[in-house]
């Protein structure tokens, strides 16, 4: 599952359609599947989506608390891969794994996505920072909850820590499970990277890293109206 987050966060569409899914069950129960997981996970996407914040989280809480109650082995590593080569990375790699590692799937993740977004809008700057920390425990190399830190540390002013994070997206971004979505994250990231870098006022960094942007997102409007701010307003 892959969210739309950072081109605008998410449209306000399909009300009723969302108002219908507060019928899915929240149960969390031992007996759901991942695949159960993932119909709640994204119905609770869809509420966020029509603006039901409340209803949103009240679907993905009981998830969290399934996944945060399973007794895995202490010297187990636990993951969350959302494409083929994530995991293998995750499985394989001598940096992130061990003889121990297990994948669990997407879905706790994702819900905890959400509760992360759901923090930052209610300004929980630090709740959502440390379930953001708990995202990059569980997937290192997804460049989506990357670029959602990153957003997290530039709103709080942690601009340098922030910049360090979006200039490590593009290696990550190309294990996103669709060339759609690496070039989204790409493209975010550079977004990101501009903005750190004329706030800073490094004028011809930060218009380079926004023209770089619109190679993999050539029709956005942020990097547009940020590239006509640029000229008027560069001092260099």
């Amino acid at each position: 599952m892959i969210f739309g987050r950072f081109t605008g966060r998410f449209s306000m569409r399909n009300v009723l359609l969302s108002l219908a899914l507060l019928a899915i069950p929240t149960t969390a129960g031992a007996s759901l599947t991942n695949d159960d997981v993932e119909v709640v996970v994204n119905a609770a996407f869809k509420l966020l989506d029509a603006g039901l914040f409340e209803q949103a989280s009240q679907k993905i809480e009981p998830i969290i608390a399934r996944y945060e109650s399973e007794n895995w082995p202490k010297d187990q590593r636990v993951y969350c891969g959302h494409s083929a080569p994530e995991t293998l990375l995750y499985m394989t790699s001598g940096a992130v794994a061990d003889a121990n590692s297990i994948d669990i799937g997407a879905p706790y993740c994702d819900a905890l996505f959400l509760r992360a977004y759901l923090q930052t809008e209610a300004n929980d700057g630090d709740e959502a920072l440390a379930t953001l920390a708990r995202l990059r425990e569980l997937a290192p190399e997804n460049a989506q909850y990357i670029v959602e830190l990153a957003h997290v540390l530039k709103m709080r002013g942690r601009l340098d820590e922030a910049l360090t994070l979006y200039r490590s997206v593009p290696g990550k971004a190309a294990l996103a499970a669709t060339d759609a979505l690496e070039k989204r994250w790409n493209a975010v990231a550079l977004r990101g990277i501009g903005y750190i870098l004329i706030e800073q006022r490094k004028w011809t960094e930060g218009e380079q890293a926004y023209r770089d942007s619109q190679k993999f997102d050539p029709d956005s409007e942020i990097a547009r109206n940020e590239l006509d701010f640029i000229k008027k307003n560069r001092t260099d």
